[in-house]
């Protein structure tokens, strides 16, 4: 939600679209926001997804190898057991795969299959959750300390930013 926030704030446009589709959906509901309110919407949950691909809180993915697998187009063979560390960063910042990777597209989540992450769903709802109630009272802007490209913590195994997320907060 941090980042969701950085992004929201830098963006102003996508922050009150965002807003508008809380008011909308709120106001069929009896302004409560419920499960059920949060499930229609969308627009809000794509700024979770774009926000967990822009900024991957596990920026690697390590996997086993089953089996032996030559990489196409390479004399490289990864040996059955050999674990694997997949950079979720870099390919969900790569231009050759997202048009515009450094704006709010899919993302690589903790993996998809049938061993996904069990609380996946759970964390984006509390995410969704957590994004409209701060959307529905309060109004993100830059602050002065605001940087314009975000230096992440080299010593966190989270992606975290190194000097923290400062923004301005309005009272709607």
């Amino acid at each position: 939600m941090m980042f969701a926030l950085c992004e929201l704030a830098l963006n102003p446009d996508i922050q009150e679209k965002a807003r508008q589709e809380i008011e909308e959906v709120l106001s069929k509901h009896e302004g409560k926001i419920s499960y059920e309110s949060i499930k229609e919407m969308v627009y809000s949950d794509k700024i979770i997804s774009e926000s967990s691909r822009n900024y991957p809180a596990v920026v690697n993915l390590v996997r086993k190898c089953g089996h032996d697998f030559r990489v196409p187009n390479s004399n490289v063979i990864l040996e059955q057991i050999r674990r694997v560390f997949i950079s979720a960063y870099s390919i969900q910042h790569d231009p050759e795969i997202y048009e515009n990777p450094e704006g709010l597209v899919a993302f690589l989540r903790f993996g998809d299959g049938p061993r996904n992450y069990v609380g996946l769903r759970f964390g984006r709802m509390l995410s969704r959750f957590g994004l409209v109630t701060l959307l529905k009272n309060y109004r993100f802007k830059p602050y002065e300390k605001s940087p314009n490209s975000l230096e992440y913590a080299e010593d966190n195994p989270i992606l975290s930013p190194k000097y923290g997320i400062h923004l301005l907060v309005e009272n709607m």
